[in-house]
């Protein structure tokens, strides 16, 4: 069963939120999901925008175990909790309804 996380990061004018949170993808985000690559959680990754400023990040795992382990590591909470503080961040989790 698949798992979809979604960040949705609303647009900013500020240019020093943008300066920091530029600078928080390239130093930390980036990073955080090379590192996540070389694992053996299977998942893919893209970038999406809506013309309103408003960006996607839709993170696609094969399972939900593999979403689970993700989700429970301290460096990824870390990154969601430092995110939020530098811009408006909604996250999302998608994933198949159980029926009976």
């Amino acid at each position: 069963m698949k798992a979809v996380l979604i960040h949705e990061i609303e647009a900013s004018n500020d240019p020093t939120e943008l300066e920091r949170y530029a600078k928080f993808l390239n130093e930390e985000w980036v990073p955080y999901l090379e590192k996540l690559d070389k694992t053996d959680v299977k998942y893919t990754r893209s970038v999406w925008n809506d013309n309103s400023g408003t960006t996607f990040i839709w993170m696609e795992f094969e399972t939900v175990e593999g979403f689970a382990k993700v989700w429970g590591e301290m460096d990824f909470q870390r990154l969601m909790s430092h995110r939020a503080l530098i811009v408006k961040c909604r996250v999302r989790l998608l994933r198949p309804a159980i029926r009976d």
